[in-house]
């Protein structure tokens, strides 16, 4: 493949992972209560710097494994990458509110957390977690 050919290729999968990531954070967003980054920069709550981080990374992980797995093209395997990292966001908002529905108080109030809450741990091993089976469910 010429190397204008790879660097097209190169740009349309940044292109879809960061609107991937893009969309990560706007559906963690929507679930926390107050504006996300606001919770973090002006508020200063590691709890919610944790979460954002975690969910980040874990979003990053599905579109690099969907990069991967589905070769140089572009087209289909663009569009396979696309639905990934959708598959991504849905399951890590899903995995945030069943974690709100299996343990006491509401995550919410962890997330906004001025300093850092424990429970923050939990939650962002809940996106890494879905990351790692959405991840695993590609190969």
């Amino acid at each position: 493949m010429p190397l204008y050919e790879a660097a097209l290729h190169a740009l349309a999968y940044a292109g879809v992972g960061l609107a991937i990531l893009a969309l990560g954070w706007f559906a963690l967003d929507l679930i926390t209560p107050g504006h996300l980054g606001k919770q973090i920069f002006v508020n200063n709550s590691a709890s919610a710097a944790v979460i954002a981080t975690a969910a980040q990374v874990g979003l990053a992980a599905i579109i690099a494994v969907a990069i991967y797995t589905n070769g140089p093209g572009m087209g289909r395997a663009l569009a396979w990458t696309a639905a990934f990292g959708l598959i991504g966001v849905v399951f890590q908002v899903a995995g945030f509110f069943l974690l709100d529905l299996l343990t006491p108080g509401k995550l919410g109030s962890v997330v906004t957390a001025q300093g850092f809450h424990p429970a923050a741990l939990l939650a962002a091993s809940m996106h890494l977690a879905v990351a790692i089976i959405v991840c695993a469910s590609i190969w």
